[in-house]
């Protein structure tokens, strides 16, 4: 029992699930993207990305197929996205293959899955479905599992754990996509079908499916290049960022949840209440029904028991006729029925208050009918009908007139009522629930009903033994059928679009039944209102916090680059704190100017370095921030071996994060630098970017171009080379020191923005 209640617990659940399952795979293709511009990865990760975005649109379709009606429009679609994303799957799996073995294997082994996948067509759509489980869906997805097992063999032992997880659930995700298709592909008695396993196992093949996408992407995580340093700053950092990622969609996720839940248990109580008082207003109808009925019985028993009829029926002279047709028009209007008339033996009418009407019975020979019959054989009889003279439907309530002496049947009095009257009652009740209400008979044909679109319809497919009595008592040869089977208690209907739910709201007599169906896509609607907050905001968490993430790998990236170029630079090129004379910067040219490691470079007072005071020292560089201009000083430094050097020095103001700084140029004074852009005109790459050592002006710029760096710094280098003249250096290093300022600014703006995503 707890299983059982266990069951239908995920089964309430399914159009969130369906929602989980897309977001799971969403978030593949997320991963998929940390992996845009890096070289070094030798696995196709764009078609797996691809494949991630096609099956996350299938589960979502799927989800709208669920609430808006089931349609084989939007089954096809999905099957088509599933069949495009599995294609996407099997050219990873090739192409990964072949990165790994730096060979290709060749896009025939693609063509000859969809020529296999085509060769299903042979047994229809369904063939093509089912075939493509196989060749692209289970071959494709083990190629792909085999791509991401040896491409793992490649990380550190203590990463290959990633790619484990991504293979394995990937292999898995494959397997269940050959061995549970949907029912609509399996055999109803079948062990190996999506219903199948959920009897099992008690959970939902979709929410296996989204828990082994999360698989994948937590396994795709593992071959982020920087995963392997995990002691860095920042390695911590990304991993802070993607943990942050998924605690927020964890929550969001959960909240969602609950949010669906109560929705959908709010809607449920609210349609419950609906339903009670749109199945009282049909129980309503239904004793309506059999009061009118009853109303009629017993007035055309009246009818049969006036005095005189028996005599017109053996007498029919025109003043016997007068007399019972004055008796018919009292009791039409008393009745207020359509027509009142009355049948000899034989079923022909000799009296009928219509008898002055065009469509008039009079004359008319009805004994085909079976209330003639019913009431000949002395019973009542009772009879739903389309008039075969005047083309109306009707009910037809008959009793025998019995002859003056004896028992004997002489003839037959009939009342024809329109039940016009109920008809607006059927339809008032219908509207009040938003409902469906009609009156059927035992074959299913609708004879009242509150939508008139239904009338003389089926409600399932009519039996063809049934077509000829059908014809005889409605007047027409076909019966569409309004629903594709048999209507039963509970049933689970689609009417116009719109979802409903059948039951039994009485009997009438001889199976002649009131049917009530009520909107259940209230529920639904509901529900996916806390899907789609839940949606949006789990969007609006991966648009926001994966684009910060991007922003920042961006900036660090660009961070790194410029850090190997200022590193790079044959010039020696520093900055220092007006305030505290601190060195806050200093490249490799300048540490090996000075010959102090540059770990102990990087916060050293400059006035330990200088054989003048730190107040002289300070007022120099204060002047300089103060007038905003650069200027030429000559100081006199001890190198780390203790040796005094000479330098000429170019100084200009920069302000950095609201703070001015000093940015410095030094040149050995009497001696001629290399050719300062040798090291950029060389063809090979540039030197391997540093570690970051602490954080910096540098780090965390970010710039629109990669290049924009060397585009800032070297074409002046380029252009000026120092020839030892004084003058000249202090030109050249005013031309330089202005550029690396500007790219420093532009470095430092772009480094905020990224910190304000």
């Amino acid at each position: 029992m707890a299983g059982l209640s266990f069951q239908d617990l995920f089964q309430g659940q399914m159009d969130y699930i369906l929602f989980f399952k897309g977001l799971a795979f969403i978030l593949v293709l997320a991963v998929t993207c940390l992996f845009r511009g890096d070289t070094s990865q030798r696995l196709p990760w764009r078609w797996f990305g691809l494949f991630a975005l096609m099956q996350g649109l299938a589960a979502w379709l799927s989800l709208v197929a669920m609430n808006f009606g089931d349609a084989s429009s939007l089954k096809i679609i999905s099957y088509v996205l599933q069949i495009i994303s599995w294609v996407f799957l099997a050219e990873f799996g090739r192409s990964g293959i072949g990165g790994v073995q730096n060979r290709d294997s060749g896009l025939w082994l693609i063509a000859l899955l969809l020529m296999l996948t085509g060769l299903g067509g042979l047994k229809g759509w369904g063939g093509i479905v089912q075939a493509s489980r196989y060749t692209l869906g289970l071959a494709g997805g083990m190629w792909a599992a085999l791509a991401l097992f040896m491409a793992g063999r490649r990380l550190p032992a203590r990463e290959r754990g990633g790619s484990l997880t991504a293979g394995i659930s990937l292999a898995l995700f494959s397997l269940t996509i050959a061995l549970f298709p949907p029912l609509s592909l399996a055999s109803p008695d079948s062990l190996f079908s999506q219903p199948s396993f959920q009897r099992l196992t008690g959970l939902p093949l979709d929410f296996l499916q989204a828990l082994l996408a999360f698989g994948m992407a937590a396994g795709s995580y593992g071959f982020l290049p920087w995963r392997q340093m995990r002691e860095s700053q920042e390695a911590r950092r990304r991993s802070r960022s993607i943990f942050v990622l998924l605690t927020t969609l964890s929550i969001i996720l959960g909240l969602g949840s609950v949010l669906t839940l109560y929705l959908g248990e709010w809607a449920q109580k609210n349609q419950e209440k609906t339903k009670a008082e749109a199945h009282e207003y049909a129980s309503i109808v239904v004793s309506r029904l059999n009061t009118e009925f009853k109303r009629m019985e017993d007035g055309v028993t009246a009818i049969a028991e006036t005095v005189g009829l028996a005599n017109t029926l053996r007498y029919p002279t025109d003043d016997n006729l007068e007399k019972t047709n004055a008796v018919l028009d009292r009791y039409r209007s008393a009745l207020d029925a359509s027509v009142c008339y009355l049948m000899d033996k034989s079923g022909k009418t000799i009296a009928s208050s219509n008898r002055q009407d065009p469509d008039s019975f009079v004359g008319k020979n009805y004994g085909f009918r079976p209330y003639f019959k019913q009431a000949n054989d002395g019973n009542t009889g009772r009879y739903f009908a389309v008039g075969v003279t005047s083309k109306v439907p009707g009910y037809y309530v008959s009793r025998p007139v019995r002859a003056l002496r004896g028992k004997a049947v002489a003839g037959v009095a009939v009342v024809k009522v329109s039940l016009k009257n109920v008809t607006q009652e059927l339809q008032a009740a219908g509207q009040k629930g938003n409902s469906l209400i009609c009156l059927a008979d035992p074959r299913g044909v609708v004879f009242l009903g509150s939508r008139p679109e239904m009338l003389l319809k089926s409600l399932w497919p009519v039996a063809e033994k049934d077509r000829a009595g059908l014809q005889e008592q409605y007047g027409k040869e076909q019966f569409p059928a309004i629903f594709p089977e048999q209507i039963t208690d509970g049933s689970k209907v689609v009417y116009e679009g719109r979802n409903y739910l059948a039951s039994f709201a009485g009997t009438i007599h001889a199976g002649w039944s009131v049917f009530f169906f009520r909107p259940v896509e209230m529920v639904g609607a509901y529900r996916l209102t806390g899907i789609a907050v839940a949606c949006i905001l789990a969007i609006l968490a991966l648009l926001i916090l994966g684009s910060n993430f991007y922003v920042k790998e961006r900036a660090s990236a660009t961070a790194g680059r410029f850090r190997a170029m200022f590193d790079a630079a044959p010039e020696a090129i520093g900055v220092i704190d007006p305030d505290t004379l601190k060195i806050m910067e200093a490249n490799q040219s300048l540490v090996t100017l000075l010959r102090h490691p540059q770990k102990d470079l990087l916060g050293l007072n400059l006035s330990e370095l200088l054989n003048q005071g730190f107040e002289e020292t300070q007022k120099q560089l204060r002047k300089i921030t103060r007038d905003e201009g650069a200027a030429k000083l000559e100081w006199q430094v001890r190198q780390g071996n203790g040796h005094f050097l000479d330098l000429e020095v170019i100084a200009s103001r920069l302000e950095q994060q609201g703070h001015d700084q000093v940015l410095i140029f030094c040149r050995e004074a009497k001696a001629l630098p290399a050719p300062p852009t040798a090291i950029f005109q060389e063809s090979g790459p540039f030197p391997p970017v540093q570690e970051p050592r602490a954080p910096s002006l540098l780090v965390g710029s970010n710039f629109k171009d990669p290049h924009d760096a060397i585009k800032n710094i070297l074409p002046h280098l380029g252009k000026n080379k120092p020839d030892g003249d004084g003058e000249n250096l202090e030109s050249e290093a005013d031309l330089l020191i202005k550029r690396i300022r500007n790219a420093l600014n532009k470095a430092e703006k772009l480094r905020k923005t990224s910190e304000n995503l």
